[in-house]
């Protein structure tokens, strides 16, 4: 996801521990550009039936809400992060869907959104390179 992300031109790190306003947080992937800086989780799943429940989403928006509004040093400068984007291979349940699009939860799925999943990034990736 990372190497995704630098194709469009971010800057990416992988594997980050930061503190929260509470707790800790490993953050996947974190990627920057311009005045963005988004936090990614990456979530892995071997099944290829696999979908993400909405209990994913509202995970990932409490540990996003718990990082937001404190300042980080990455990539040579001090910026908050001003996204959360879940992302896997699997599919999302509507459920999912729905949460995400009421709470501004950023997805990047095997088939969602439609015109973007990574299924087709994927595919332009690969003619890319």
């Amino acid at each position: 996801m990372a190497r995704l992300f630098q194709e469009y031109g971010f800057e990416s790190t992988t594997g980050q521990t930061i503190q929260g306003h509470a707790v800790s947080h490993e953050i996947d992937v974190v990627a920057s550009k311009g005045n963005e800086m988004l936090a990614i989780e990456c979530k892995f799943r071997n099944d290829i039936d696999a979908k993400i429940s909405v209990t994913t989403p509202m995970y990932f928006l409490s540990r996003f809400k718990d990082i937001s509004d404190i300042s980080y040093h990455f990539f040579g400068q001090n910026k908050k992060f001003t996204q959360g984007w879940l992302v896997t291979n699997a599919y999302l349940t509507s459920d999912s869907k729905d949460f995400g699009k009421y709470y501004n939860v950023n997805f990047l799925s095997w088939d969602y959104p439609t015109d973007n999943s990574i299924k087709k990034e994927w595919i332009k990736l690969f003619f890319i390179l």
